[in-house]
Parts: structure tokens; sequence; C-alpha cells
């Protein structure tokens, strides 16, 4: 049995669906991944098992020949391998694949990510790829959603059959992969971390203007007390917090519409307000080294770097928007701020700087344990084995 796996890179397959492709080829299926290429990936995925095919997909492409010419690629390789499923992620993959895996006669499954361009910004493509979604997903055997809004919104708005519509818990993290590990701090500050590809709707914006307010309150309150110590209760609450250390994981994105350019990112740093630490391929040791996760996003699907923080039993700060509110309870696993406002975050972040560590710590045991009740690797692939089935009857 041959599955096909389609996304816009590659490493998003390798990063989010290699337990599904160990998983699939324990069980002597021959799994394909096609994404553009990326050397790096593709090394990946052949150690999980996985054969790769690159895609002549430009993420930021609009030409309508270029695109039509996707489709034909994606048509030739389907009716090469005559999948029992194709599986289609992000939002090109979805519309295009399902049209050729209509036109190879394969079935086909496509994976809602995230609302993203379509629905984050107006305008003319905004609201082609809407419309697009519409007529595309009608082909699918089946449309999966990683939280509630997204299904609501697709379903209540026609842009997916009710009838064909799913949610799946999230792409699933591996709980023994994502274990909690102790790494005690000796300096006594609090280290926060935003991990994301560098992309302005990740809110990383906010997130530096926040650690610049954090900088500059904290030193306000410094020099008040230092000429009157007798301040007021909420400034010698701002004195006595701890340092904080904002820092920023991940990869720069120059294909992306909504990508951060890398000197933007320098002048962050140079002024202090955040320490960006590159990109990595194990990002443990790093949510290990921090206090807390966070994630300012203007809208998620089901946020893996949120999923893996909780998994590995730290608290997490992020936007109350799609996909961050279906994982982060509210003064249970974490808090909540309002997106897109950096003054809300640095309040935020100055309200978890005053829990206690005790406190702190409840709050990443309760996200461990709810990640492993409710998103747990085996959840997720148990839904792709059952849809398997179901075609296969």
């Amino acid at each position: 049995m041959t599955v096909l796996l389609v996304c816009n890179t590659a490493w998003g397959i390798a990063n989010f669906r290699g337990n599904l492709i160990k998983h699939w080829v324990a069980q002597g299926k021959r799994v394909v991944a096609i994404a553009p290429a990326d050397p790096i990936a593709e090394a990946k995925l052949a150690e999980q098992g996985a054969v790769f095919e690159a895609l002549a997909l430009d993420n930021r492409g609009a030409n309508p020949l270029q695109e039509l010419k996707v489709v034909w690629q994606l048509m030739r390789l389907y009716r090469h391998y005559r999948p029992a499923l194709v599986v289609h992620y992000t939002i090109k993959p979805v519309i295009y694949g399902s049209w050729a895996a209509l036109l190879a006669g394969v079935p086909s499954l496509s994976v809602v990510t995230g609302q993203g361009f379509a629905f984050l910004n107006n305008g003319l493509k905004a609201w082609l790829a809407r419309n697009l979604y519409r007529l595309s997903l009608r082909f699918a055997k089946g449309v999966w959603f990683l939280n509630q809004d997204d299904y609501r919104l697709f379903t209540e708005n026609g842009l997916s059959p009710r009838d064909k519509s799913a949610i799946l818990p999230g792409e699933g993290v591996d709980i023994d992969y994502f274990a909690p590990q102790s790494v005690p701090h000796q300096d006594g500050a609090l280290r926060l971390l935003l991990v994301a590809r560098l992309l302005y709707d990740k809110g990383i914006a906010e997130y530096a203007q926040a650690g610049c307010l954090l900088q500059h309150q904290h030193q306000d309150a410094l020099d008040h007390h230092a000429i009157n110590p007798r301040n007021s209760k909420e400034q010698d609450k701002v004195v006595h917090l701890p340092p904080v250390i904002l820092q920023l994981l991940g990869p720069f994105y120059p294909q992306n519409p909504q990508a951060i350019p890398p000197e933007v990112v320098a002048h962050w740093q140079s002024e202090g307000w955040i320490h960006y630490l590159g990109e990595t391929s194990d990002v443990r040791s790093y949510i290990a080294a921090c206090d807390a996760l966070v994630l300012p996003s203007y809208a998620e699907g089901l946020p893996r770097t949120v999923l893996e923080a909780m998994s590995m039993g730290k608290p997490v700060i992020a936007t109350d928007v799609v996909g961050c509110r279906d994982l982060v309870v509210p003064n249970q696993t974490g808090l909540l701020c309002s997106a897109r406002d950096a003054d809300a975050l640095a309040e935020a972040i100055r309200r978890f700087a005053a829990l206690s560590s005790e406190a702190r710590m409840q709050m990443g045991q309760a996200g461990r344990a709810r990640v492993v009740a409710q998103f747990a690797d085996d959840r997720v692939v148990a839904q792709y084995d059952a849809f398997l089935a179901k075609l296969s009857v």
C-alpha cells in the first residue's frame, strides 16, 4: 500500500508528520513525501523511511501558468504511484492537490493546518483563496481541521462539506521524546522562549515591542525607587520582579509574504529587546532551559511548539486566538492575552513573572497532563489508520 504526503515544505512533513511516516513504514506501507526540494529535510525524511519527490511549487507564486504546472506535476505523480490515499497539507497543496487527485482518480484527504493568508488578510488574493477552498474541498474524501474554530468557520460558511469534515487532535506529539527535563537556573532571571518561523503573523514584532516595554518600565521603576524608596505598591512590584530575558528561536523564511528581514531582527537584538538564538533541528534543549514558552501569534491551527513545550512541562503565554486557546487553559496551563497588542503581552509576562516558582511548576505539570490525555501521537495516528481502513472497505 502506498500513501502520499504533500506539503508546501519538506521540513513540515519531516518535523510534523515524522512519527506518522515511521508508523506506516513499520506497517509495511510505502510512504512518499512530495514537497519543494530541501536537502536537509530530505535527509531526515529518508531516515524516517519515506521516499521523496521534489515539487516545483513556489509558495509566493501567482503566475496562473506556473500554478497549473503544479497541478499537472501532481497529477502525473499520483498516476505513477496509484496511492491508496494522498494527504494534502497547507493551502496550495490542499487546493491544487485536490484537483490533481480528482483528475488522477485517487482518493485524497485535506488537512487544513490553519486559517493563514486566506483569512488573516483582505483583498482579491485572499478572497480568491477562500473561494478556491470552497471549490476544491468538495473533491476530497475527508477534510480535517486542527481546532474547533477552523471547523466552524469552514463548515458554517460552506467552504467545506460538513459530512466530510472532522477535527484531528493536532499533529500529535511524542510525549516520550518531548519529556520534562530539569535545567535549573543560577542567575535568578526569567527566561522566555518564542519558537517560530520568523514571520510577522507569529506576533514576533509584538514580542520584541513587549521586550522594549518591559525594559523601559523596569528601568523607570528603578529610577523612581532610587529617588523615592517609598514607591507605590505597583512600582515596588516592578522593581522586585526578576530580570526577564526574551529569547527567539527559528528560521528566516524569506519566501513568505509575512517574512521578517534579518536586519529587523538584528536591530531588536542590538537594542536588547530580544536574544535571537538562530535555528535548530532539535528544540528540546532550548525548551528545557526556558521558564515558559511564548507564542503571540495572530492565528494557528494547533501550534506544534505549544504542544511540545507543554509536553515538556512548560507553562505557555499565548494569544487568545484560534488554535492557541484550544491548548492553553488560562491560569491552569498558562496565560492568554490579546493578539496584536504588545502592551497586553508585556502585562501577561509581568503577571507570569510575579508568580511563585511553585505556581509556575504546577502550570507546567497541568499542561503535560493535558497533552498526554488529549494530544499524544497515538491518538493522531489512530485517526489516520481508521480513515485508511474506511477507504479500503
